[in-house]
């Protein structure tokens, strides 16, 4: 099993053409990019950046075809209220109809639509944020969501912008623990008296 926990308050920005990072005071004024803030090269240039397919396809082949054994997870800028467990109520992510559904309503919601910040200084522009929080702010991540919806019912998207990371590492647990194990773990894992597992994180930080 290989589980893959993508943590972020940005967009993915996976440009094929990594010209468009180019700061300004390297570039010819005349240059189109010289116009345009470099926090919205992305937003201005996405016919640049990589599709999506790559990404659900490219993950997915580092186990066997078919084996169920990689799980993409993201902790990203949704707006919590789009990923709690009243969203995801009744929702079969079993059920690829009912789980599309729920994605494509995640992306149509107006906070995960880009938009440029009208109040941002220029030269320094930006989008509107996804979610501003006591924990900090987030831009709209569609590209991760799409992603995540491209690994159909391997995969689980929870808000950085929530107060803990208990919820999402919950539902991450949860989700090896239903299927992506099967084959793997002769006993399901121990639960406590409240249904949460034992995990231990280990954060190694360079020297």
């Amino acid at each position: 099993l290989l589980a893959l926990v993508l943590v972020t308050d940005e967009e993915d920005c996976s440009a094929r053409e990594p010209r468009i990072f180019t700061p300004n005071q390297l570039l010819d004024p005349l240059d189109p990019l010289y116009r345009q803030d470099l926090n919205l090269r992305c937003f201005y240039n996405d016919a640049s950046l990589f599709p999506i397919a790559r990404y659900v396809a490219g993950l997915q082949e580092v186990r066997p075809p078919d084996s169920n054994l990689v799980l993409f997870a993201a902790i990203v800028g949704v707006p919590p209220e789009l990923v709690d467990d009243t969203a995801r109520a009744g929702v079969d992510f079993s059920d690829a109809t009912m789980r599309d559904a729920y994605y494509d309503g995640v992306l149509a919601a107006p906070a995960m639509q880009p938009v440029l910040d009208p109040s941002a200084v220029v030269g320094n522009g930006n989008l509107l944020p996804s979610c501003d929080t006591t924990n900090g702010l987030a831009y709209p991540p569609r590209r991760i969501v799409e992603v995540a919806k491209g690994f159909g019912p391997n995969a689980v998207v929870q808000s950085i912008c929530q107060e803990s990371f208990a919820p999402a590492l919950t539902l991450i647990a949860e989700r090896i623990s239903q299927g992506l194990t099967v084959g793997c773990l002769d006993d399901p894992f121990a639960r406590d008296a409240e249904g949460l597992i034992a995990c231990d994180v280990m954060w190694e930080l360079p020297p």
